[in-house]
């Protein structure tokens, strides 16, 4: 399938993450970063290089971000009678149609075959969008791993969460050299902690002493409640450093898996493969 996707192409964001999700299932992609492009050439421009894009790459399918660098007869257009989806992640802002950057989100979800968001969706329908609730976003247990930088993306999934009053349990392991001086955002973790926001949390510092302790030790260490989330269902993400970490936190899981779910090392192998293939273990390493 060909699969035109608008929106943000920063590694981070969600409409990139869906690409190389795409990709690795064999699908043709293409991405246009709608705002980023208005701001190199001006909105003018851009609506004939979307459309000129669009019309080479002949999409089966069309993924739509917040479209805030395209005039509404260029999503129209783009569009035209084709299968198609929007996401939209601050679904708070139902009661904010006001603003103009609300107003435009609401007039190109109202074109749309689904609007999908993680919150409110009643209140979406209303206001005259095809809304649906997207559960994997709201009311699931997550597991994240994410040491070093790799917790950025997780402070977004948690600020989204207590947003939405989503219901799901959340567990982050963090982890990077010196708890003294590199815990980032502590307070910031630590007030989402008495909130209930996220319920576990789960440190590793590899330098505090003679023995390095990483993010993966401590998933060992946690295995059994770790086993515990995955037999209940909790989706696992990890973010961040790919030579190592990913692997080793990887290798984890599997042992994991083996001890605490009573299989052997292939059996073991072969769930954490099929947590993949359902989209229940997902990364973003680099």
């Amino acid at each position: 399938m060909r699969v035109l996707i608008i929106g943000a192409s920063q590694r981070w964001r969600m409409e990139k993450c869906t690409e190389r999700a795409l990709k690795r299932e064999g699908h043709k992609t293409l991405l246009i970063d709608d705002k980023r492009a208005a701001r190199l050439i001006g909105r003018k421009l851009t609506q004939r290089w979307a459309l000129a894009q669009t019309r080479r790459f002949k999409p089966d399918y069309v993924i739509l971000g917040k479209c805030h660098g395209l005039d509404l007869d260029t999503v129209s257009t783009i569009l035209g009678g084709r299968p198609n989806a929007m996401w939209y992640h601050d679904p708070q802002w139902y009661k904010s149609t006001y603003r103009p950057d609300i107003a435009h989100i609401v007039a190109v979800g109202k074109m749309t075959q689904t609007f999908f968001v993680s919150g409110f969706d009643a209140e979406w329908r209303a206001l005259g969008l095809p809304a649906k609730f997207l559960p994997s976003a709201a009311d699931r247990d997550i597991i994240m791993v994410g040491p070093g930088t790799g917790v950025a993306p997780f402070r977004a999934f948690l600020h989204e969460r207590m947003v939405t009053q989503a219901p799901g349990d959340t567990w982050l392991f963090f982890g990077h050299q010196r708890s003294a001086c590199d815990f980032f955002y502590e307070d910031e973790l630590a007030g989402m902690k008495a909130k209930g926001v996220l319920t576990r949390l789960s440190l590793a510092w590899s330098r505090d002493t003679d023995a390095k302790f990483y993010v993966q030790d401590r998933m060992r260490q946690s295995g059994r409640d770790v086993w515990a989330w995955l037999a209940d269902g909790a989706h696992i993400y990890v973010c961040g450093d790919a030579k190592r970490m990913a692997k080793d936190v990887e290798r984890a899981l599997i042992d994991i898996t083996a001890t605490h779910g009573a299989r052997s090392t292939n059996e073991a192998v072969q769930f954490v493969a099929e947590l993949k293939k359902s989209g229940r273990y997902q990364t973003d390493v680099y």
